[in-house]
């Protein structure tokens, strides 16, 4: 059984003004490495260790089956409970998530973990309530990898698998997962030529303990980088992509992939029915800077 994602038919409150006068968005073509910031001095890859590994698709590149988002109920609450779902009652489950709109006064990340009943929610990184109506959008998969922190000695964690390894044209995507432990910057993914990691984005070291849930996206995914032709209000870009386009019953959860600057915000995804196009923009409202680039996976 899947779960319906409800589709907005109206704008977020205070985006539809911030979208006069944006220009028409721009499709990012092709991928490859980016500038890495450098690495910490004495950092090895025994400060991390891959707990769960991505889980081959088969050939060609196929993203496993994803389950759609959710419009969390009118209440102030902690942690929201997912509806349950088949897929997802197994252990090698994993679930990331991201804001689905909102009122750009987002400044923590949004994770899900499994509780001591077995239940999936989602909640915070610092557990803060989430705002009254407050929607969000997950995507659920049996064929995510996990990496664990180890030791706090790094704000970088090594994704080394061997789906990924080597392959700068993966959409890779590595996010907060598992119990609320504090965190309130996002994550992003960076490749240094070799090897994908995922980083903090206040250049903070990540806590030993710290799970994180990484995967390529394939042709799920998508990339896109911040410019004048596609910047929606100085703090997000329009996406131009043929699934998305006029389609506000898709599911899209976004994040940072590393080019020239850190930017802390959690991402939100919003439908604009106006334009018909998806935006991606920082939930807190802050400036996105130009040629700032992003991953995203897209659902059903």
């Amino acid at each position: 059984m899947k779960n319906v994602f409800v589709a907005r038919t109206a704008c977020v409150v205070g985006l539809c003004a911030l979208m006069a006068g944006t220009m028409a968005a721009g499709e990012e073509e092709g991928g490859g490495s980016v500038p890495s910031p450098p690495l910490p001095e004495g950092l090895t890859h025994w400060s991390a260790t891959i707990e769960q590994p991505i889980i081959h698709c088969g050939e060609p590149l196929h993203c496993p089956p994803i389950h759609p988002g959710f419009h969390r109920p009118l209440q102030d609450a902690e942690l929201v409970a997912l509806p349950p779902h088949q897929d997802l009652a197994a252990a090698s489950a994993r679930v990331i998530g991201g804001f689905a709109g909102g009122l750009l006064a987002l400044s923590d990340v949004l994770q899900a973990h499994r509780d001591s009943n077995g239940t999936w929610v989602m909640a915070t990184g610092a557990l803060s309530p989430l705002p009254a109506g407050e929607p969000f959008a997950y995507i659920g998969s049996t064929y995510f990898g996990e990496v664990v922190v180890l030791a706090q000695s790094s704000p970088y964690a090594p994704l080394a698998d061997k789906e990924i390894d080597g392959r700068a044209q993966a959409i890779v995507m590595a996010l907060s997962h598992g119990a609320p432990s504090g965190r309130t910057a996002a994550l992003g993914v960076w490749y240094d030529g070799k090897v994908w990691w995922a980083y903090d984005e206040a250049g903070a070291k990540l806590a030993a303990g710290e799970r994180v849930v990484f995967l390529d996206a394939a042709d799920k995914g998508g990339r896109a980088t911040h410019d004048p032709q596609n910047d929606f209000g100085g703090i997000g870009l329009v996406l131009d992509d043929p699934r998305l386009n006029g389609n506000p019953n898709v599911v899209l959860v976004a994040q940072h992939a590393f080019r020239n600057s850190l930017n802390r915000a959690p991402l939100a995804a919003s439908y604009e029915p106006g334009q018909g196009r998806w935006i991606v923009y920082n939930a807190d409202g802050s400036p996105l800077a130009l040629n700032e680039a992003i991953h995203y996976i897209v659902g059903p």
